[in-house]
């Protein structure tokens, strides 16, 4: 199961042959934490938490997905023991996670953990506006814990980079996983991102933990490069 925050950008499909029926409370609490952790520590900070109920209401807003995570997360762990994980500093949703003890703990150790074959863009060549493929084949060699996929592309737009990250709550077994971006290059009045034509680079990572993180368990497993070129829009 994938749980990530909507990208404007980008979509993500990964699919591995053989899937296995996964638990359900790991991707509950990353999906939890990704969209609410902040929420949940300024009320624990507010002193104002008793009970499940009273930390719960706070991610509401989310709606009824995000609230009822929350429920199922802190009536299994207990809420001392979520309160006391909450307090700590310098979470992210995979750690805390971890911490609850809710997602297992799967460090690779070897020196090759996975390694990202066949990476392209389709098309490779596109005119300003459509969209294009970005895909990859992630060979793992060793079990790896809860992590991450993460998109990176740079170049001649009006950001520094676009990053989309999107979790892998049950980790990285063993197996050959195709990995497909779809980018889409539309201008985007609401972000004000711009698109120009040139050439634009194409970053795919694979973690263990959050990418680019130095908490416990977390490491770059694997990392492929690709890129594609926007020429004027066909008008």
């Amino acid at each position: 199961m994938n749980h990530q925050k909507p990208s404007p950008v980008s979509s993500f499909v990964m699919t591995k042959l053989n899937d296995k029926i996964e638990s359900e409370l790991c991707p509950t609490c990353v999906y939890l934490l990704d969209f609410a952790l902040a929420d949940l520590e300024a009320a624990v900070d507010a002193g104002t938490v008793f009970s499940c109920m009273s930390l719960c209401k706070v991610v509401a807003p989310y709606g009824p997905y995000v609230y009822a995570g929350c429920e199922v997360v802190c009536t299994a762990v207990g809420v001392n023991a979520f309160i006391a994980v909450l307090k700590k500093a310098d979470l992210d949703p995979i750690y805390g996670c971890q911490l609850l003890n809710v997602c297992p703990v799967h460090d690779c150790t070897a020196k090759t953990c996975a390694t990202f074959t066949n990476a392209g863009v389709i098309p490779q060549v596109s005119p300003m506006g459509g969209k294009v493929m970005a895909y990859a084949r992630l060979n793992v060699f060793n079990e790896s814990g809860p992590g991450q996929v993460v998109l990176k592309v740079t170049g001649p737009f009006s950001a520094p980079d676009i990053t989309s990250r999107y979790y892998q709550a049950d980790g990285f077994m063993p197996g050959a996983y195709e990995v497909k971006f779809e980018i889409n290059t539309n201008d985007n009045d609401g972000t004000g991102l711009l698109w120009f034509k040139g050439k634009y680079n194409v970053q795919i990572n694979a973690c263990e933990g959050e990418c680019g993180a130095h908490r416990p368990h977390s490491r770059l497993i694997a990392q492929a490069n690709t890129f594609f070129n926007l020429t004027d829009p066909i008008y």
